[in-house]
């Protein structure tokens, strides 16, 4: 899947699987699910110069959206959930880009499930980081893009 300029993907249904690459143009890609609802991207996401919303809009953003690709290439992350029921799950190891800097702009879960990720930067001002998974360990490693630390108000907690 290619697209020019400003795009949304937004599952709403269950079950919903993008197994093929989603490239962009360098504008904001906003990647979503409606309440209750799943999105799976399998295959990489490249939106090299642009950033990539996730679960942003009134089309998206109580559902879970899982990244199970790992040759993922963006920018900036905003984790913009219109409820606090909206999950980011990482799919795979480092399913983000090791370098992005992952914005809370509302409430929000990022869920490593399990995996291990690697991140520029946590910020925002809404938002939980949790593992997901009670059977295996997940590290959160912040500082991939080697530049100073910032600051994230929330909360980051083990388990469920």
């Amino acid at each position: 899947m290619t697209g020019t300029g400003f795009a949304n993907i937004v599952a709403d249904a269950a079950g919903a699987v993008v197994s093929g690459n989603v490239t962009g143009n360098g504008s904001r890609l906003n990647l979503g699910a409606t309440s209750g609802n799943n999105i799976n991207f399998s295959g990489s996401i490249n939106n090299s110069t642009g950033d990539v919303t996730i679960a942003a809009g009134s089309n998206g953003g109580a559902g879970t959206v899982t990244l199970s690709g790992s040759a993922n290439t963006w920018n900036n992350t905003v984790i913009n959930n219109t409820a606090s029921s909206g999950i980011l799950r990482m799919g795979s190891a480092n399913a983000l880009p090791t370098n992005t800097t992952v914005t809370f702009s509302v409430a929000s879960n990022l869920e490593l499930n399990g995996n291990n990720t690697q991140i520029g930067q946590l910020t925002g001002t809404g938002g939980v980081v949790r593992n997901g998974s009670s059977t295996t360990v997940a590290t959160l490693t912040i500082g991939g893009d080697d530049t100073a630390a910032s600051a994230f108000g929330r909360t980051i907690v083990t388990g469920k």
